[in-house]
């Protein structure tokens, strides 16, 4: 895996698309169920900040808080 795979990207995670639907509508029961999301989740919990640009940190954070936006739907 390369370091850029390691980043969470809410906009290429194929399984977060793949329960949208056309009306912008999560389906969180089957989402619970993705391994893909709950490895995402453990890449932001673990991700290092130290040696990031700023724009890099500024991406990590957008997609931090949606993911763990999501995380929080789901408990």
């Amino acid at each position: 895996m390369t370091k850029r795979d390691q980043q969470p990207n809410i906009l290429k995670f194929p399984a977060l698309q793949k329960w949208i639907n056309e009306y912008g509508d999560i389906n969180y029961i089957k989402l619970n169920d993705s391994k893909e999301f709950w490895k995402q989740i453990a890449i932001i919990e673990n991700y290092d900040l130290k040696n990031k640009n700023r724009e890099e940190k500024f991406a990590f954070w957008l997609n931090a808080y949606n993911f763990i936006t999501i995380k929080s739907v789901l408990f």
